[in-house]
């Protein structure tokens, strides 16, 4: 009786660790979803407009494609505005209903903004056509324009069929001048790195806005997505 007594307390005891061992199932954080886009190749990158209040700016988007470390072409879009005024609606064309609507939705009644573009966000969206993504430049709240980023496979030695490898690097941002590009992210080629035998993408993780870094020298095929800012 001794014996089984002790055996049921070590059974117990073993049912309990092994009940505070176990595994068990969460909700996936945002996080977890920001990793899978991303090895997917979803890619985002955003860009804080907060010291942009005090005036009305165009902000046009600009997509420039290197070749070689030349530029073979540049795609301004439309401008895209930081700020909705309230002076930009025109109170005759609304009911009282929709006037009372428009100043609970205004950011800044008093100060006569309807709305802000607190950020830019540029990002990238693979599509089924490997040789391609969609770019996507948006100002938060305001709008947003997209252009196909056609894409060159890397020549090398190693693949029997065309490859397709791109990555994604911000700009340094340090102060910036009105009218003038700032260039925000790099969009660049692998390359064959024949002495090593290998399909290579290595280089900095902030590009200089000089155009200095060596990433830009060893690399192919490159985008440079920016901006000019004009005040209105």
């Amino acid at each position: 009786m001794k014996y089984f007594v002790l055996f049921a307390i070590a059974a117990a005891c073993a049912c309990l660790q092994a009940q505070a061992q176990q595994i068990r199932s969460v909700e996936a954080s945002a996080e977890d979803y920001i990793e899978l886009l991303k090895t997917s190749g979803y890619q985002a990158y955003s860009f804080s407009l907060n010291d942009l209040t005090d005036a009305t700016y165009d902000i046009v988007f600009d997509v420039r494609e290197y070749a070689g470390g030349e530029l073979v072409s540049s795609n301004p879009s439309s401008s895209i505005r930081n700020r909705v005024m309230l002076d930009d609606f025109q109170p005759e064309d609304y009911t009282p209903d929709e006037v009372a609507q428009i100043k609970e939705e205004a950011y800044d009644f008093d100060g006569g903004i309807f709305a802000f573009g607190d950020r830019i966000t540029i990002g990238f969206v693979p599509l089924a056509d490997e040789s391609a993504v969609k770019c996507r430049m948006s100002v938060a709240n305001i709008g947003d324009a997209t252009l196909r980023l056609d894409l060159k496979p890397v020549e090398n030695e190693l693949y029997p069929r065309p490859i397709y490898r791109y990555v994604s690097r911000p700009f340094k941002i340090e102060s910036f001048a009105e009218g003038e590009f700032i260039p925000l992210v790099l969009y660049c080629s692998f390359w064959y790195d024949r002495k090593a035998g290998v399909v290579r993408c290595c280089g900095e993780q902030e590009i200089d806005p000089q155009l200095t870094a060596q990433i830009l020298k060893d690399s192919p095929h490159y985008y440079i997505i920016g901006a000019t800012i004009i005040r209105q």
